[in-house]
């Protein structure tokens, strides 16, 4: 997966994990990001749909 922002003012988490439901950033004011997914991955968000900040069920990996 790959993570862009793009905010007026964004605070990094420097002992963040990249784990389900981690707060990995702050972003304060105006601000947007672009998730990119590997084609492999079974998505349960669609887009269009609205994600809530540390929401964990976006993805869930083929088994």
């Amino acid at each position: 997966m790959i993570f862009r922002f793009s905010a007026n003012r964004m605070i990094r988490v420097p002992k963040a994990e990249m784990k389900a439901g981690e707060v990995i950033a702050l972003m304060i004011g105006g601000g947007n990001c672009q998730i990119s997914i590997p084609g492999k991955l079974k998505l349960t968000l669609h887009k269009g749909d609205d994600a809530q900040a540390g929401e964990s069920g976006i993805i869930e990996a083929i088994s």
